[in-house]
C-alpha cells in the first residue's frame, strides 16, 4: 500500500458507523473518568490543605483545623485540661499573620486565662468561652 492508496476516499460501509459510535462513547467515558479523578484528587488535597498536617499557614492557605496545643502556642497561653477548640483560623501571608480561635473551657473551670494576644471571654451554656483574635505584621 502506498501513500497514494491511502489518499483515495473510500465509501463508508454500514458496519463502520457502529464502530465510530463505539469510539466516541469510549472517549466520552474516558473523559468522565479522568474528570472524576481530577475532581476527587482536588477535593482531597483541598481538605488536607486546611489542616496543620497539610499546607495551611504556608503559601497563603489558611488553617481551619488546629489542635489545642497549637492554639495555645499561637495565643501564648496555657489553657486548662479538657478545653475544646470549636473554631480556628490561622493564615500567614507575606508579612501579615492572622489568628482567630474560639476555645470552650471545661465545665466549672475557674483558672485565669491570661493570653499573650488579645482575647475576649464570654459564657455560653454555663461554660466559659475564650476568643482570641489578632493580626500582626512580621
Amino acid at each position: 500500500m502506498t501513500l497514494a492508496d491511502l489518499a483515495q476516499p473510500e465509501e463508508a460501509s454500514a458496519g463502520s458507523m457502529p464502530r465510530a459510535r463505539t469510539v466516541v462513547f469510549s472517549l466520552l467515558g474516558a473523559a468522565v473518568v479522568v474528570a472524576g479523578l481530577v475532581v476527587g484528587v482536588g477535593w482531597a488535597l483541598g481538605a488536607l490543605a486546611h489542616t496543620e498536617s497539610g499546607f495551611c499557614g504556608r503559601g497563603g492557605a489558611p488553617c481551619t483545623s488546629l489542635p489545642l496545643e497549637r492554639v495555645e502556642e499561637l495565643a501564648v497561653v496555657d489553657l486548662p485540661e479538657g478545653s475544646e477548640v470549636s473554631n480556628v483560623y490561622f493564615q500567614r501571608e507575606l508579612d501579615l499573620v492572622t489568628f482567630r480561635a474560639t476555645v470552650t473551657l471545661p465545665q466549672g473551670s475557674t483558672e485565669e486565662v491570661s493570653a499573650g494576644v488579645p482575647s475576649e471571654e464570654t459564657e455560653v451554656d454555663g461554660r466559659r468561652v475564650v476568643t482570641f483574635d489578632y493580626e500582626f505584621a512580621q
